[in-house]
């Protein structure tokens, strides 16, 4: 990226003949934020189709001629580094000029630091990039629920052998159940960010596919809370089928856990969610 190639471009134009005036802007990273702390890099992200429209506004003015800009997206910058490069090129002099300072700060508009983006993204982590447990004292309580589900995949006799309970180290489907309800009561202590919270209800329920030797493993939880359940629902899908797969594994190593996800959750301010695509 540099102001060399940009002007090349330029003067390929077709009415290149015509430009009376082309004026540059090298933008480039500072010593210093403007809070006065030092910046030890820089990323950022371009939003391309408002950055389009940007462009094509300022093409449109009268005595411009072209207008070319180059972001550098794809790498951490460091001060001193090229962040935006900036040519406008007219035959009328006052437009072009006028043009070049107006673009800079349109174009400024269509650009985010990669950083501050991803953490207005996601609550889980602070304005100064660190984890943190999301402060939910203030919302409101609701009732919230989650189904999760996940498929066990076995040898046929494997399959078989749960299900006339042949299997030596016991019951396999109930235990399974009883490890998925402590694992969701648990989850708080296995996920860091999670919130400790009084679930209300816990089912775990096994749907049997002889044609595949499958077992698919459903959990709902509910809830009336500030928080919701979607990570209670998942833990307990996975820690059921991990049990399936330990209580069967002297007998089948080939055992497959396949297809953990989130099928629905409701309640809380994102509302209801239903995953379209159930028969995974």
């Amino acid at each position: 990226m540099n102001l060399v190639s940009l002007i090349e471009t330029i003067k390929r134009h077709p009415h290149y003949d015509r430009v009376g005036m082309i004026l540059c802007h090298n933008g480039v990273v500072r010593g210093t934020s403007r809070d006065g702390r030092k910046i030890s890099g820089l990323n950022i992200t371009v939003d391309y189709e408002q950055l389009h429209k940007v462009m094509e506004k300022h093409k449109k003015r009268p005595g411009i001629i072209e207008i070319l800009v180059k972001i550098a997206e794809d790498k951490e910058l460091s001060v001193g580094d090229d962040v935006m490069l900036l040519v406008v090129a007219g035959d009328i002099r006052e437009n072009v000029i006028k043009v070049l300072s107006e673009a800079i700060d349109d174009i400024k508009s269509t650009v985010t630091k990669k950083t501050e983006y991803f953490m207005s993204a996601f609550s889980h982590i602070d304005n100064e990039g660190r984890s943190q447990m999301v402060d939910i004292t203030d919302k409101e309580p609701t009732l919230r629920s989650a189904v999760a589900q996940g498929v066990v995949s076995m040898k046929p006799s494997t399959f078989e052998m749960i299900y006339n309970n042949t299997i030596k180290k016991g019951n396999v489907l109930d235990t399974a159940r009883i490890a998925g309800i402590m694992a969701a009561k648990k989850t708080s202590e296995l996920i860091p960010m999670c919130h400790p919270i009084n679930i209300s209800h816990i089912d775990i329920s096994f749907e049997p596919d002889k044609d595949k030797s499958s077992i698919k493993v459903k959990t709902l939880v509910r809830l009336f809370g500030q928080t919701g359940v979607e990570m209670e629902a998942l833990t307990a899908v996975s820690v059921a089928a991990l049990t399936i797969y330990d209580m069967c594994k002297s007998q089948d190593k080939k055992i497959i856990i396949s297809d953990i996800c989130l099928l629905e959750k409701s309640g809380g301010k994102s509302g209801t969610f239903v995953r379209e695509e159930k028969n995974i």
